[in-house]
């Protein structure tokens, strides 16, 4: 036992010594169908940015248990997911055959950051980009293993997030595991949004919200691209498909439109009726005004420093 702990912690700091040519390690989040996939394939035509089909890493690799955590272990699904998502981007020479009965999670997040390097700089990038919504749940810990990670939070309007989840649940119930109700689709996007705020004027995180990015792209996609000190190109709003393309996988079809010309989708008309709207409306409220709160604040935040 005492031999395969210290193999543990000695390949922790073998793994350590990260690519130095990658500046930036970024992380889009949000709730489900807010446009990250789209968001994700327009700063993916960027010429410095590498980006790659959702990894899921530390949905599975961060442990359920508290006793696990405490002891910074990995989950067993670890290695199997980060093996499944190398194959997904067509990496398998990166696999390893390496497993441990235990594993840290700091180590196998090591082997995680390191093949993502070696990827982007394969493709002559210096930046990557994952994204995974669900990593908005594991934020800090993503801060604290991750060295150089910035997050891009995209905010959508709830109704149309209820919508999406409510109608993609349904149409695609075996990916999805089974149809979200009204309900349960509101508590999804107030969730995401309570996890978000916890971030707001931290000066790694940025927030664009989904209606701009769709109203005015070059705009949004502009400031985003100073945040991450980069040029805005404008072949970013050209080629986007392309990325689109390759960051969905053959079991995502309901990243398909993603290809499609940028455009707002009016869903939450089609599915429910009046009186459904009208209570969807209602229990959205609150924390769509704390949406506008923000940007109120950060408006004013503005005007003093350029007072």
């Amino acid at each position: 036992m005492r031999i395969l702990i210290a193999a543990m912690f000695q390949e922790t700091r073998n793994v350590m010594n990260f690519n130095q040519a990658i500046t930036d390690r970024v992380f889009i989040v949000g709730c489900a169908r807010s446009g990250t996939t789209l968001l994700q394939s327009i700063l993916g035509a960027h010429t410095h940015i590498a980006t790659f089909p959702e990894s899921h890493f530390f949905q599975h690799a961060v442990p359920g248990h508290k006793w696990a955590r405490r002891l910074g272990l990995a989950s067993r699904a670890a290695r199997g997911q980060l093996n499944c998502f190398l194959r997904e981007s067509g990496h398998t020479e990166l696999i390893s055959g390496k497993t441990f009965p235990i594993e840290t999670l700091l180590r196998v997040t090591n082997v995680f950051v390191r093949n993502m390097d070696e990827m982007a700089i394969m493709e002559g990038k210096d930046i990557w980009l994952e994204k995974t919504p669900g990593h908005l749940y594991h934020i800090p810990t993503i801060t604290e293993l991750v060295p150089k990670s910035r997050f891009i939070h995209i905010i959508r309007g709830g109704k149309d997030v209820v919508s999406s989840l409510y109608a993609v649940t349904r149409e695609h119930k075996g990916a999805w595991g089974r149809p979200m109700e009204i309900d349960e689709c509101m508590y999804w996007w107030k969730e995401a949004i309570s996890l978000s705020s916890r971030y707001l004027n931290q000066p790694n995180h940025f927030f664009v919200h989904y209606e701009s990015l769709i109203e005015d792209p070059q705009s949004s996609v502009s400031s985003i691209c100073d945040f991450l000190n980069i040029d805005f190109q404008e072949e970013m709003l050209l080629n986007y498909p392309n990325i689109a393309k390759k960051v969905t996988l053959s079991n995502e079809p309901w990243k398909r439109n993603v290809t499609q010309k940028i455009h707002f989708s009016n869903r939450f008309h089609e599915l429910f009726s009046p009186e459904t709207r009208k209570y969807i409306i209602e229990q959205l409220q609150s924390t769509e005004d704390e949406i506008t709160g923000w940007s109120e604040a950060r408006n004013s935040i503005m005007i003093r420093m350029c007072a």
